[in-house]
């Protein structure tokens, strides 16, 4: 709940720059200085947890990899299942409850105003220039709020109450007032805000004590008419009322005290190094997601992993199960206390360190010699070792608390996933197929979290899928068109539920804590991770088990536009380009090999702002070769320079032999038979996609 971390930390700024202010401020006869102060504090308390100076933070190197892996982490942690149902858990209940104290501080201010204004019908107004005056009839009472000046009839010495609340309505005290009213809606939990308005509203006594007693020159007698009518009638809450027997004491010594000298102005600058310290500590303490201003960016600077170089390496020992890791560089996520510690093998001291972490699990890393530590991870093989990839390491945590990602040797103690409900399994092998890393998102060095919400119906189907959070440059629609793609069926109670989709460039983990919120949702679906590659795009999938086929012909040339019906030569290039792009990486499916199947798939698709966007399946042919063109057009990330629109485009898989490997097949009467002609849609050329037949 970052949004609750968010009000914590602003509230923590607020009480120390009011403590500040009643240790050094309180006592000086500055007031409208302190009024400033009091103001620019609270706004400033809520500024700084949105910022941040990564100068001070730990520069991480970017890891350029070339070894590709798209796999899904599971979301239940728990072998056991969940009936589904509102499960009434601190982070259910702690939203309602801040939503509820809300609505009540609101509703209780709408009264107060309620209540003014009903006071102000009730009395007799009269214009008296920059203010109005509202007598009350038989009333022991005077207060003010904005221009309205409110009297009671009974009473004295009316003059100097009057000079006293034009003081408070010249001033505008009362847009203070209603300033620390409305954060008291969003801060109704903080006792801090409460003591704040009370100083605030002492301070506009104060000020227009000062300026009523110039007037009458003399403070001993006004100090005197303080004292004869200490027993008025206060007024409204949100008002500024000239009877307050509470601040009547202090009033008066204020009054008769010594006016601070100018020196004393210095007593302010103590804000500067206190905003400075706050800020670092923001910066270093808080590790938060909500940050959205940086002082100092910082650029990073790539380098490439090489496991091998040098004479050390580091290994992480779990010390109660045994698992180890072995990498240059690591980085232990403790997502309970919301801290991360960053290891290198270049900096890390001679002597092993022990560690536990929130949870209390153990760990022990160590330097140690490359190796000795690859000898002994080579004797546990039978096999050679295969490519260095991102692994990573969980403890038994139902929040997944423990998590190291590092670019090193995968060796068999691994821990393996967690369990999860085999209701989603479809659905994984479907997204970590499918889901693919955009181009943009790479060259931009983009990575995230991109959570999708969907609904099941009563046929298990998903629906109304939305992206309730994304990080953009591609990422959010291919997610989306990942999981629109998917014709299966999730075995589960009809309902809203989340997924999430890490976007991961190579060696980037920092916002994996953030999932920690949905993880313990019990309509969380999982996570799927993308693993994105700085230099290389990712290679096509793997190709299939297959029987003895025939020579593979080579495939059709891509169709080549040379009709007038695109106006520009930009427009037919781009076309060019795309029919190319699903020529090159869509492979005919082996299953259709071996069944003897040749078939159409339509695809239909929205363009908007050049970009592919609504990927779905109108007519195919099995779900194998339809989810391949659907995985084609999801990879196709570039700009499409064509009018936006709604469009279809056939793709078919034509099996031919070695008598004649250039079969001429005509689909275009199938394919205006099946498309709809409602002038709504535009249909591209065909791609046809060609496979060897099976010998008999």
């Amino acid at each position: 709940m970052s949004w609750l971390h968010y009000l914590i930390e602003a509230n923590i700024y607020m009480l120390v720059f009011y403590l500040c202010y009643r240790l050094i401020l309180a006592d000086n006869t500055h007031y409208t200085l302190n009024r400033m102060y009091l103001i620019a504090s609270c706004i400033i308390a809520f500024i700084i947890p949105l910022t941040q100076i990564s100068a001070l933070k730990p520069h991480l190197e970017e890891t350029q990899t070339f070894t590709q892996a798209s796999y899904v982490l599971p979301t239940n942690l728990n072998v056991q299942v969940q009936k589904q149902g509102f499960e009434f858990t601190v982070d259910n209940t702690l939203p309602y409850l801040y939503i509820a104290g809300a609505m009540i501080a609101a509703v209780v201010l709408l009264v107060r105003l309620w209540r003014l204004f009903k006071i102000t019908k009730a009395g007799r107004s009269y214009s008296y220039g920059d203010y109005q005056r509202v007598d009350l009839p038989d009333s022991q009472t005077a207060f003010s709020f904005f221009n309205y000046l409110y009297m009671g009839t009974g009473l004295k010495q009316s003059e100097t109450i009057i000079a006293h609340e034009l003081v408070h309505i010249r001033q505008k005290h009362t847009l203070d007032v209603l300033f620390l009213e409305l954060l008291k809606i969003v801060n109704w939990f903080s006792p801090v805000v409460y003591l704040v308005q009370q100083s605030l509203k002492t301070l506009h006594e104060y000020i227009a004590d000062e300026q009523t007693a110039a007037l009458e020159n003399d403070a001993l007698s006004y100090s005197s008419f303080l004292l004869n009518n200490a027993y008025g009638l206060a007024g409204a809450s949100v008002t500024h009322s000239f009877f307050n027997n509470n601040l009547l004491k202090r009033r008066i010594i204020m009054l008769n005290q010594k006016r601070s000298g100018k020196l004393a102005r210095l007593k302010y600058l103590a804000a500067a190094p206190l905003c400075a310290g706050m800020l670092c500590t923001s910066t270093l303490l808080f590790s938060k997601d909500y940050g959205v201003i940086d002082f100092t960016p910082q650029k990073q600077t790539s380098r490439t992993v090489q496991i091998d170089s040098g004479n050390y390496t580091l290994r992480l020992t779990d010390l109660t199960t045994g698992i180890i890791a072995i990498a240059d560089d690591m980085e232990l996520r403790d997502s309970t206390a919301d801290k991360a510690t960053f290891y290198s093998v270049k900096t890390f001291p001679d002597k092993p360190k022990e560690i536990t972490i929130s949870n209390g699990d153990h760990f022990r890393i160590e330097k140690v010699l490359r190796d000795s530590a690859r000898s002994a991870y080579e004797q546990t093989q039978k096999s050679p070792p295969p490519p260095s990839r991102p692994v990573s390491i969980y403890n038994k945590d139902k929040r997944g608390s423990a998590l190291v990602i590092a670019p090193q040797l995968p060796t068999k103690a691994l821990v393996p996933p967690p369990p999860y409900e085999t209701a989603y399994i479809p659905l994984y092998k479907h997204m970590a197929k499918t889901l693919r890393y955009p181009q943009s998102a790479r060259e931009s060095k983009t990575d995230g979290n991109v959570i999708l919400s969907y609904r099941l119906n009563s046929d298990r189907k998903i629906t109304d899928i939305k992206v309730e959070k994304g990080i953009g440059n591609g990422c959010d629609e291919a997610a989306l068109n990942a999981i629109r793609s998917f014709n299966g069926i999730v075995d589960k109670a009809p309902g809203q539920y989340y997924l999430a989709t890490v976007f991961a460039l190579q060696g980037y983990t920092k916002r994996y804590q953030s999932l920690d919120n949905y993880r313990s949702k019990p309509n969380f679906a999982g996570v799927v991770v993308a693993t994105g590659y700085v230099n290389n795009p990712p290679p096509p999938p793997p190709v299939e088990s297959r029987k003895k086929a025939t020579s593979v012909p080579p495939p059709p040339p891509p169709p080549t536009i040379t009709s007038t019906k695109w106006k520009s030569r930009d427009q037919i290039e781009g076309l060019n380009a795309f029919y190319s792009f699903i020529a090159k990486y869509v492979r005919f499916p082996a299953r259709l090999r071996n069944e003897d199947k040749s078939g159409i798939v339509i695809m239909n698709f929205d363009v908007k702002d050049g970009k592919l966007n609504n990927i779905k399946l109108y007519k195919g042919i099995l779900p194998i070769a339809d989810n391949e063109v659907a995985r084609v057009l999801g990879m196709y990330d570039k700009h499409l320079d064509i009018p936006a629109g709604n469009y279809y485009i056939p793709v078919s898989f034509n099996l031919v032999d070695e008598d004649n490997p250039n079969p001429t097949i005509d689909n275009k009467v199938e394919i205006a038979r099946q498309i709809p002609k409602d002038g709504k849609s535009t249909v591209l050329t065909e791609v046809v996609v060609t496979g060897s037949k099976i010998k008999s």
